[in-house]
């Protein structure tokens, strides 16, 4: 890294694009390069911001649902909504680690048409958008009370801030599509300008996760766990399958009915996120260490150190994270010179100096094989 190099980070309130601030007080948003390259980030994100976004059903900022909820065509319980947000955000605070919401503003709900169900798992629900910065969800249809609107939009609006506060690195490319700015890492996974994942696409259950869909179990466990508290107890006005809904994605034993409007949905959306984010976890934690944690806090500063350490733990090979999760492709698109790929992550991405153990490591072997049978002698696990 050149000594011109800058890494700035994108705070509300600084000069630049829009930014939120992230989970502990960390900016989310960091432009990394030379100072040319910065400004043609920030022009880049700045122009991508400044409209607000057009969508085919009716929608409503959060904020303005708030202020003028008689002009939304569902109705959507605000107490509810709000206390459930209150308990979540305080139940993250208190279990993980400090948390802010993502901006109301920037945050659309769509109403969805009589015939449709809507929800968390509707294809309108896009979700969070990481260069327009903004994020969307559908609510649920015209089949459902105001409560359970507020149910589901709690559980979107809470998962997509968690998405929209996990950090990202954007660099500047002229390899890279979209204007030569390119997102360079996203929580504790990384790509090339042309798009190649650090994570193979490939699963391995329970040993290997893309880290992408890893992250994303994350976001769906979290959440759930932080409502869990709240719907323990019956809600008026919502029926039991929807709150089990919810509890399933938190990866509890609850199973909604086979006859609930959201059953289908949810089934596929647990068997290809939190059913795979769940068996990922059991297999890897160890002893008392909270495995769950240990990847949120990641996401949240883009740091490995602490992963590195858990998986060289369960494991006894130091090298353990990059032979689970450094894809082959990543290698031979980064190894023109003879240095270390992964020291090259820490040292653009992690905000620290490489350590001579990472600077020359060995290839990776890229053997299931090799590590389960690793993870299965030592006695840690």
């Amino acid at each position: 890294m050149s000594c011109g190099t800058v890494r700035r980070p994108m705070r509300s309130g600084s000069p630049g694009p829009i930014g939120v601030g992230g989970l502990g007080g960390a900016a989310s948003e960091w432009a990394v390069g030379e100072p040319v390259a910065i400004a043609a980030i920030v022009a880049r994100l700045t122009a991508e911001r400044q409209n607000k976004p057009t969508f085919e059903l009716e929608s409503s900022t959060l904020e303005d649902l708030r202020s003028r909820p008689a002009t939304f065509r569902l109705a959507i319980d605000l107490d509810v909504l709000d206390a459930l947000l209150d308990r979540a955000q305080a139940n993250v605070r208190s279990r993980w680690l400090n948390f802010e919401l993502f901006p109301p503003e920037r945050y659309f709900v769509l109403a969805p048409p009589g015939s449709e169900v809507g929800s968390f798992y509707s294809p309108r629900s896009i979700g969070f958008r990481y260069l327009p910065f903004y994020a969307a969800t559908a609510t649920l249809g015209g089949w459902a009370t105001p409560q359970e609107r507020a149910v589901d939009l709690a559980r979107a609006y809470l998962h997509d801030s968690i998405h929209a506060a996990t950090r990202r690195v954007f660099r500047y490319s002229e390899a890279a599509a979209r204007g030569g700015v390119y997102r360079s890492s996203y929580g504790f996974n990384f790509r090339t300008p042309s798009g190649l994942s650090y994570s193979p696409v490939q699963i391995e259950l329970p040993l290997r996760l893309n880290l992408g869909v890893l992250m994303d179990g994350v976001t769906v466990l979290v959440t759930g766990l932080a409502l869990k508290g709240s719907l323990g107890a019956a809600v008026e006005g919502v029926r039991q399958s929807l709150v089990d809904d919810v509890l399933a994605t938190a990866g509890t034993d609850h199973q909604p009915s086979a006859a609930d409007p959201l059953a289908t949905d949810g089934r596929r959306f647990r068997g290809q996120v939190v059913g795979p984010a769940r068996s990922f976890l059991e297999y890897w934690s160890c002893g008392d260490d909270d495995l769950l944690t240990l990847l949120l806090r990641s996401m949240r500063d883009g740091r490995l150190r602490n992963l590195e350490a858990h998986f060289a733990a369960a494991t006894g090979a130091a090298a353990a994270w990059r032979l689970i999760f450094m894809s082959e492709g990543w290698r031979l698109v980064k190894s023109g010179q003879n240095s270390s790929v992964h020291a090259s992550v820490r040292q653009a991405f992690a905000f620290e100096a490489p350590t001579a153990a990472h600077r020359e490591p060995p290839p990776p072997v890229r053997s299931s094989d090799a590590v389960g049978a690793a993870r299965a002698a030592h006695t840690r696990c």
